[in-house]
């Protein structure tokens, strides 16, 4: 993330620069979200078109996209829990831990239908932003950290798949792990199923 200018980086933006910058509702391709900009934005050159519909600055669009995040994503940790850990240190477990979700720059580039340099530099002023110096001296990941992984909270078709298909697997390979992992597993996949609902993003 960029703080300050380096003058060993030519032409690397500031916060204040990158807020200034402008996207226009041609260059967001999730509807509503669009329609909202054409509606209430104002003529500015796009930063990522050159032309100059109406349009939002990225700090208006950092606003946007983090109350969407607030309400409907949910930021997934960077550590595996005890059940990970746990097969990760049996020696007769091929199991690999790999951290859940999509990359932040791609999850806001998708939310929104954007482009990705767009999405890089609200990450950057939302990483900004949600910057905690305690949470930097410790070495630990904040809301939209540019490591920071993403998923959605309604759970999808797909991830109802995946989540199905990692415990059908763990039955066949795993066996002498069954109560401890089917206890894990389950509590994941059914967890909140009460309250479901499809939502609208934006």
């Amino acid at each position: 993330m960029n703080l300050e200018r380096d003058d060993n980086i030519p032409f690397a933006p500031t916060i204040e620069e990158l807020k200034n910058r402008f996207i226009c509702h041609r260059c967001v391709g999730e509807k509503y979200l669009s329609a909202e900009i054409k509606r209430d934005g104002h003529r500015h050159r796009c930063s990522y078109c050159g032309h100059r519909p109406a349009a939002y600055s990225v700090g208006e669009m950092a606003q946007r996209i983090g109350a969407v995040f607030d309400e409907h994503y949910v930021r997934t940790s960077d550590q595996p829990n005890d059940w990970q850990r746990s097969l990760q240190s049996d020696d007769e477990s091929d199991y690999e831990w790999e951290r859940d979700g999509e990359p932040v720059i791609r999850a806001i580039a998708n939310a929104a239908e954007i482009p990705e340099e767009a999405a890089s530099d609200i990450q950057d002023v939302l990483e900004y932003e949600n910057a905690d110096f305690d949470h930097d001296r410790l070495g630990e990941e904040t809301e939209f950290s540019s490591d920071s992984r993403y998923n959605q909270k309604n759970v999808t078709d797909d991830s109802w798949r995946a989540e199905w298909d990692a415990f059908e697997h763990s039955l066949k390979t795993d066996a002498r792990f069954f109560s401890r992992k089917a206890q894990t597993l389950l509590a994941s996949v059914f967890n909140g199923m009460d309250r479901m609902s499809t939502a609208v993003l934006w």
